[in-house]
């Protein structure tokens, strides 16, 4: 996991001009955005499970239980 973490910066510097660093920074942005994206995909299937899980039998939300 560090080494997808630190590769990219490590990418950067290894560029020769701007705007190859100003690619791979683009790259960089749209696979974090895909990541945010994906994992608020994953937030709201969960939660709307765990909303259906809450329901009693006559469709009404109970209250979490201690």
């Amino acid at each position: 996991m560090l080494a997808s973490t630190v590769y990219p910066f490590v990418a950067l510097v290894q560029c020769d001009s701007h705007a190859e660093r100003l690619n791979v920074f683009g790259e960089m942005l749209e696979e974090e955005e895909k990541r945010l994206q994906a994992k608020v995909a994953l937030q709201k299937m969960f939660e709307g499970a765990a909303a259906e899980k809450a329901k009693g039998e006559d469709g009404e939300v109970e209250p979490p239980k201690e």
